[in-house]
């Protein structure tokens, strides 16, 4: 099933894919308070969640992903 956001008609050609990123990291309730220095301290996030839509992909197969410390790179033929 297809979000609302998603329902617009497949573009054709060669265009940019639409994504979300979202920042994860554990929570801690004395995180949300000043310490007794009164330095609020703050953190990386443990993970990033990254969600690509790719409406115009039937396999997998299609897909050419590179993935390193600096970039994500997604390479579909014609489409992507």
């Amino acid at each position: 099933m297809e979000s609302k956001e998603f329902k617009e008609e497949i573009e054709q050609g060669l265009v940019q894919p639409r994504y979300t990123i979202s920042e994860v990291q554990k929570f801690e309730i004395s995180d949300t308070f000043y310490s007794h220095d009164n330095i609020i301290k703050f953190k990386r996030p443990s993970h990033l969640n990254i969600e690509i839509y790719l409406p115009r992909v039937n396999k997998i197969s299609e897909i050419n992903l590179e993935i390193n410390t600096k970039k994500l790179i997604l390479d579909v033929d014609q489409m992507y």
